[in-house]
């Protein structure tokens, strides 16, 4: 059965924060929401560089869940969208949001509030890790932040090109708004990874030696590529990235960032540094 971490102020609007302070402490409402919400405009701020123009970043919609006491998670937060399924809120409500350990021994259990940005432990609550959760708690990686019937087939197409659409779209804009080379770091790490995961996946299906042939020829590239040349990637290397690694994700993933530059859709200075 999963277990049930402790929480943080999950249930409180700011309005009520405020309201509890202000008793507590025997201040007046006005002068404590006022501040709280002059420390909202820095929050929203410090965020603001990792998201497209006109996102919200509503502060109401964060939750830190604590993992102090717990094992490593292989997740780092998770969104709660407006528009989630019936049923799916309904399993939340029942289940919370299940996240395991990175060794995949437990699973703990985090309530799941909709319309909520959810945080586990207080070190991933940084600019990064909170815009990357509140894209997809606005849906702004979901169609590239439109409505479907706004989206042409052939944008579409891109979009689930790569699959896992939503996760995948949002680590590209990790990309694209990235601030520091951490961030560039993280993202590429995923994605080609990821890209791993895929053609051996791919090879496993294949029905004919020829189409096995194939796919082994373009793990060796990228394992060649990826690992032999750039390691761990770490701060020091990803300044010196490969070339060719560039062009890999440049080429790989055409298709969506032909989408995203033909929206305008987000080109950080260090992204154009890496890419253009």
């Amino acid at each position: 059965m999963a277990k049930r971490p402790r929480l943080l102020g999950s249930n409180e609007t700011l309005e009520q924060k405020a309201r509890r302070i202000s008793e507590e402490l025997n201040l007046d409402y006005e002068n404590v929401l006022m501040g709280m919400q002059m420390g909202d405009i820095e929050y929203q701020m410090a965020i603001a560089p990792y998201m497209p123009k006109g996102a919200k970043i509503d502060p109401r919609a964060y939750r830190l869940h604590r993992t102090d006491d717990l094992p490593k998670l292989g997740v780092l937060g998770f969104a709660v969208p407006y528009d989630t399924p019936e049923e799916e809120l309904k399993d939340y409500k029942e289940k919370g949001m299940l996240a395991s350990t990175t060794l995949g021994k437990e699973q703990y259990s985090f309530p799941a509030e909709p319309d909520t940005m959810n945080i586990l432990g207080i070190k991933h609550s940084n600019p990064k890790i909170l815009a990357h959760e509140y894209r997809h708690l606005e849906n702004l990686e979901k169609f590239f932040g439109k409505d479907i019937q706004d989206v042409s087939a052939k944008d579409i197409s891109a979009y689930l090109s790569k699959g896992d659409p939503r996760e995948v779209n949002n680590r590209i804009l990790d990309l694209r708004f990235a601030q520091k080379h951490e961030d560039v770091l993280s993202a590429l790490n995923y994605l080609i990874n990821r890209d791993f995961r895929i053609l051996f996946i791919d090879k496993a299906k294949a029905s004919t030696e020829k189409e096995k042939e194939k796919i082994q020829n373009k793990i060796d590239k990228l394992y060649k590529l990826y690992h032999s040349k750039q390691g761990k990637l770490d701060r020091k290397q990803i300044k010196k990235i490969d070339p060719e690694l560039k062009e890999y994700f440049k080429d790989s993933y055409s298709e969506l960032l032909d989408v995203y530059d033909r929206q305008g859709i987000g080109k950080s200075p260090l992204f154009k540094k890496f890419f253009e």
